[in-house]
């Protein structure tokens, strides 16, 4: 909207500046309103040259206009991008979280059954079970190349604020974390 105010404005002064440099040099102050009443006839009968810039002008901001008025009326690619940008935030912090509290619970990908409770052990050194979780974002590298640089940083930027969350909600520790992959113990 500011654009198109801005070229409202400016079409407006530099053409009012024009009819005046035609009114002082070309033409008079008198002629203005034979000139504004037969616009067709102007040109010919007071040789009004501005109208050639004023025409075009006036034409260049009807599309700019146009275009504006699609934008408003389609959601323009800004709004769309948000959109998309949310959901894709929603959908990554939804599927973090359902993911790791399904490996964390024991019923992630490969889980066949209950989880073994406690066997009885010899004596000796205390051993710990350990679960290993990666993570990784499919098809991040399309994804980046749509939304640019800036827009995937704030994306991946808020993935990792919440897988890290639901690291620390549920004990886990943090390994090491490559683009957008995870390497988490429990």
């Amino acid at each position: 909207m500011a654009g198109l105010l801005i070229h409202t404005v400016v079409f407006a002064a530099v053409n009012g500046l024009l009819i005046v440099v035609w009114a002082l040099t070309k033409g008079s102050f008198e002629e203005l309103p034979k000139v504004a009443g037969d616009l067709s006839d102007a040109l010919a009968t007071y040789d009004f040259w501005p109208i050639w810039v004023i025409v075009t002008w006036a034409a260049a901001l009807a599309i700019h206009a146009g275009v504006w008025l699609a934008d408003v009326v389609g959601g323009g690619p800004r709004r769309r991008r948000r959109r998309r940008r949310a959901h894709l935030e929603m959908a990554a912090t939804g599927a973090v979280s359902r993911g790791l509290e399904a490996v964390i619970a024991g019923h992630g990908p490969g889980h066949r059954g209950t989880r073994p409770g406690p066997t009885s052990r010899p004596a000796g050194p205390a051993r710990e079970r350990v679960a290993v979780v990666f993570t990784d974002i499919a098809g991040s590298t399309d994804l980046a190349e749509q939304l640019g640089d800036e827009e995937w940083g704030s994306i991946l930027g808020g993935h990792r604020r919440a897988v890290r969350d639901v690291i620390a909600e549920h004990g886990g520790t943090e390994v090491g974390t490559q683009g957008d992959g995870f390497l988490v113990r429990f």
